[in-house]
């Protein structure tokens, strides 16, 4: 009898419950105020969308023919961004016979008589200077990073030259002497210019504009040289960001216009851009190519890019590097302008 009436009860309290469930009004989420910006909760049932790629593929496919692969630089460089050369922004035939470290020594040693008053001058012509002439510029602008300004800093390096003990033991006493020789030369070319934050931003604009204005040299420079610019001190990309965005949006185009040249540093960059990833998707078999392309340009003398196929070809099967010489020489036959 006594287990009859817990069973009893039992149901009483199960029915109650079951009534209030029902009686109880279901929740009204609290409406979402004027300028809330919190990121909605993903439901787990909801699978997320791909995100949105950040960079614009630009690299030539080994199945693209070299009529496919001029369209798409044409589509990547718009005539408002990358105008033809401006006269005397070529490469002479003697710069077509060597790379891009004799070539900046050779156009910074045009500015070895520089001084301020120079760089004044092209300033004030800075609308009308070609692009080979806007390089040099910007060459006789790096010279000077890091080299004193006036008397005070002048004294200030000498005394610690003198004393650094580590560069009398590589250099002896006459090395030493020679290397203040030098910076003191330094001082009569440089004097009067910005200081290096202020010169950065001043080298990015003159690099910019001798590519726009079509020397090839400035436009593989300014793919590997402003992130070198921007990041010499210490958060230098968030200090400039609008020139991040810069680079992202023409370092693509200037290597694209660089093509065009001929050159084997042309291939050669835009094979390191392909490795790199950065500015566009990375793609070995790609770089593999260009790099190619580069050796055939310069009739296999072309250090960088031999380094470049070697690396590289340990990440490809032996069909994918048959296909990437085969689109390299696609390209050299398209492009090139042997030696």
């Amino acid at each position: 009898m006594r287990m009859v009436l817990i069973i009893v009860l039992s149901l009483g309290v199960l029915a109650g419950v079951a009534w209030w469930w029902r009686q109880a009004p279901l929740e009204t989420p609290a409406p979402v105020a004027a300028g809330d910006v919190s990121e909605p909760v993903t439901s787990p049932r909801t699978p997320k969308q791909p995100p949105e790629p950040r960079r614009r593929r630009m690299a030539v496919s080994p199945t693209d023919s070299p009529v496919d692969a001029a369209d798409k630089a044409a589509e990547a460089m718009p005539a408002a961004d990358i105008p033809p050369p401006w006269p005397d922004s070529e490469f002479t035939q003697e710069e077509y016979e060597t790379t891009k470290i004799p070539i900046f020594r050779a156009v910074q040693a045009l500015s070895r008589d520089w001084t301020v008053e120079t760089y004044a001058r092209y300033d004030r012509d800075r609308e009308t200077v070609s692009g080979r002439d806007a390089y040099t510029v910007y060459a006789y602008l790096r010279s000077c990073v890091d080299q004193p300004r006036d008397a005070q800093s002048l004294a200030a390096r000498e005394e610690s030259m003198g004393s650094d003990e580590r560069l009398a033991r590589r250099r002896g006493p006459e090395g030493v002497e020679r290397a203040i020789a030098q910076i003191r030369r330094g001082l009569v070319r440089c004097e009067g210019l910005p200081d290096d934050d202020a010169l950065v931003p001043l080298m990015v604009d003159w690099l910019t504009q001798a590519a726009l204005r079509g020397f090839p040299q400035a436009q593989h420079a300014y793919h590997h040289s402003v992130p070198w610019l921007l990041n010499r001190k210490l958060w230098g990309p968030y200090k400039y960001p609008e020139r991040v965005h810069e680079y992202r949006r023409l370092a693509p185009m200037m290597l694209e216009a660089a093509l065009q040249s001929g050159h084997a540093d042309s291939f050669a960059e835009y094979s390191a851009a392909l490795r790199e990833g950065i500015i566009f998707d990375e793609d070995v078999q790609a770089a593999y190519a260009y790099a190619y392309a580069a050796s055939l340009a310069s009739n296999g003398t072309h250090r960088e890019s031999e380094g470049n196929m070697a690396f590289l070809q340990h990440e490809l099967t032996p069909e994918q590097v048959r296909d990437a010489r085969e689109m390299g020489r696609e390209l050299c036959a398209t492009l090139c302008r042997t030696p």
